[in-house]
This record gives C-alpha cells, structure tokens and sequence, in this order.
C-alpha cells in the first residue's frame, strides 16, 4: 500500500510521470500502470540498498543498466 501511495505521488514527478504515461498508453488502466511504477520502485529502491549505490535519475529511470 505504502508504495502504492508513493508510485501515485511519482506518477506526477518529471522522473516517473514518462514511465507511467508510457504504460497508460499501452493501454494500461490507471491502477495498473500504478502498481507496475510501485513494483519498478521496489525493485530500485532494493537494488540501490543492496549495491549501496547513489540514486542517478538518469542511469536508473533510462531503461539503462547502472555502471559497476
């Protein structure tokens, strides 16, 4: 739920709102473009802990893998 609240926050955000219209366009319904954004923060936010990496809005919301 917690994620849920915050991938509704992000939707709005110039870093998600791409990620998210890019699923309403697909066809999409809203809660389900929603979930998918929470599930793409959990994953990121888990692999920025287990890597202790910084946040680089431009390496992780590209679609490119982060530099090891």
């Amino acid at each position: 739920r917690l994620l849920y609240n915050a991938s509704m926050s992000g939707s709005r955000t110039k870093t998600w709102s791409q990620f998210y219209a890019h699923h309403q366009a697909r066809g999409k319904k809203t809660t389900q473009a929603l979930v998918i954004l929470a599930r793409r923060l959990a994953r990121l936010a888990f692999g920025l802990m287990r890597h202790q990496a910084d946040w680089k809005p431009e390496v992780y919301t590209g679609g490119a893998k982060p530099a090891n």
